[in-house]
Order: structure tokens, then C-alpha cells, then sequence
């Protein structure tokens, strides 16, 4: 009986889940944390601090835990070049987007990513789209529709959106899925803390040149301690931390088995946003955030 109750304890879908949730916890948050840093830097001196900071943190943990010793050269090409879409771009445009966004809307808006892992399953998998996943990708997308427009449908005839910065979060949402399938083929071979440090470099890597142009050093100087606090958590939490325990969790099951967890990123990243910065819950949010959970739920049945 001890024995079974230890083997239950070990079971690789159920650590995933562990680490798949704290993962989304770390990222909820780290909206809030975003929103904070923006007040005082550019995204891009955000995105290269953030990805410098993780990739440094990872590459010792690889180190320590001595993957570094079992590193498959192609399978860390792949994650490099991974890294380039899921992170470069698609952390480009969710925080370029979070300028004007705001953290409950952005997190509602990445939160449809799992609808698009569904559709561009469809499209380019081939794989069968039930009744009720069209159902789901439709109302998420209505979802996403209400936030971006405050509630008024009518600005899209317009081409308008209440915040511009909205459409950016959700083109990020779009990558992130396929970042989320191609990255269960990086890491299948590859030790997590080292694929995912490798992911990181290449972003940090790509950013350096809109970096430097932006001479974005000189943003460093005039940070205040909630700025370097807000950096560090987006940073340590928000990115080594989380990316390091979902690269281990679709080490251990599919994505597509850890896909409806992620519901609960929008949540706690509203209440995070209400107590933290005041942030308030519109009849917008509120309605458009219930369609988007619904929609992917459906989705993901």
C-alpha cells in the first residue's frame, strides 16, 4: 500500500500539473509586475533585462545540475531558433502591448492562446475540429473582441480598439501557441534548464541591437527601487522560474493535456492587479474575460 501511495505521488502528469500551475502563477503576476517596470523603461530595456536575467540564472542551474554534460547540440539549435519566435517576438509584442493594455485585459487576451492551438491544429495538423471547439474558438475570439473594444463591438466596423495595445497582446497570444507546440519538440530530448537558457540568450541576443539603439542604459540610471523590484521579479519569477518549470512540465506530459490549467493565469492576474496597483474590473473585462474562459474550455474539450 505505502509503495502504491508513493507511486502515486511520483506520477509524472500529476507533477506536471504541479509545475504547470505554479508556472502560470509566476506569469499571472509578472503582468502586474510589467506594468510597474513600464512606468519608468521602454519595453525593449525591459525584455533584454528580463532575458538576461533568466538566461544568467538557467545557465547556472544547467551547470550546477550538470546538464550541460548532456547537451544535444541539434536539439539546442532548435531551441535557439524556438527561442526566437517564442520569445523576441511574441515578449515584444505582449509588453509593447501592455503599454496601453492593462494587466487583467492582457492577461485575458494571452489566455486565448489555447483557442489558437486548437485552430492552427486544425489547419495545419489536420486534426478533426468538433462542433463544440469551433464553438469554443468563436466565443473566445468574441471574448477577445469585447475587451479590445471596451465593450463596444461597433469600433471594429471602425477598425478602432479602446486600447491599441490590445491587438499587440493578442498577436502575442497567437505565437505563444506556436510556441507552445513547437516547443514540446525542443525539449524532448534536451535537459529543461538548459534548453530554456538557450531560448532566453538567443531573445536577449536579438534584442541587444534595438537595445543599443534605444540606448537603453541610460533608463538604468534613472530606475527607482520599485523599478529594479518590479525588473527582478519579472525577471527571477515572472521568466527563469516559470519558463523552467513549464519546459520541465512538457518535458513530463503533452501540452495539450496542460493546456486548460492556464485558465487560471487571467484570474489571479486580475485580483493581483486590483490589489497591487488598483487596477478596476470593467463590465468589459468581466464579460469579456467569462467568454474567453468558456471559449477555451470548450476548445479544450
Amino acid at each position: 500500500m505505502q509503495r502504491a501511495v508513493v507511486s502515486s505521488n511520483l506520477d509524472p502528469h500529476k507533477l506536471a500539473l504541479i509545475e504547470t500551475a505554479l508556472a502560470i502563477g509566476l506569469w499571472a503576476v509578472s503582468f502586474v509586475f510589467i506594468k510597474i517596470a513600464l512606468r519608468e523603461v521602454s519595453p525593449v530595456t525591459l525584455i533584454t533585462l528580463r532575458f538576461g536575467m533568466a538566461a544568467l540564472l538557467l545557465g547556472v542551474v544547467s551547470a550546477a545540475s550538470g546538464e550541460m554534460q548532456h547537451i544535444y547540440r541539434l536539439g539546442l539549435l532548435r531551441a535557439a531558433l524556438v527561442g526566437a519566435v517564442g520569445m523576441t517576438i511574441q515578449q515584444l509584442l505582449q509588453v509593447k502591448g501592455q503599454v496601453t493594455a492593462s494587466a487583467g485585459a492582457a492577461a485575458f487576451l494571452t489566455n486565448t492562446a489555447p483557442a489558437f492551438i486548437v485552430l492552427l491544429a486544425a489547419i495545419f495538423l489536420h486534426e478533426r475540429l468538433r462542433a463544440w471547439k469551433v464553438v469554443g474558438v468563436v466565443l473566445a475570439t468574441l471574448g477577445a473582441g469585447i475587451i479590445t473594444t471596451g465593450g463596444d463591438l461597433s469600433l471594429l466596423k471602425q477598425g478602432r480598439v479602446a486600447a491599441p495595445g490590445s491587438l499587440w497582446v493578442l498577436a502575442s497570444a497567437v505565437l505563444w501557441a506556436v510556441y507552445t507546440i513547437l516547443n514540446r519538440f525542443v525539449v524532448q530530448h534536451q535537459p529543461p534548464a538548459m534548453a530554456t537558457s538557450a531560448m532566453m540568450l538567443v531573445g536577449m541576443v536579438f534584442m541587444l541591437p534595438l537595445f543599443i539603439a534605444n540606448q537603453g542604459w541610460q533608463e538604468l540610471g534613472r530606475l527607482s527601487q520599485p523599478g529594479w523590484a518590479a525588473i527582478a521579479y519579472v525577471g527571477v519569477f515572472g521568466t527563469a522560474g516559470a519558463f523552467w518549470m513549464y519546459t520541465r512540465a512538457l518535458k513530463r506530459s503533452p501540452a495539450s493535456s496542460l493546456a486548460a490549467i492556464q485558465n487560471i493565469e487571467p484570474l489571479v492576474a486580475v485580483v493581483a492587479a486590483a490589489l497591487i496597483i488598483s487596477e478596476p474590473v470593467t463590465p468589459a473585462l468581466f464579460l469579456g474575460g467569462a467568454a474567453i474562459l468558456c471559449g477555451v474550455y470548450l476548445a479544450e474539450r
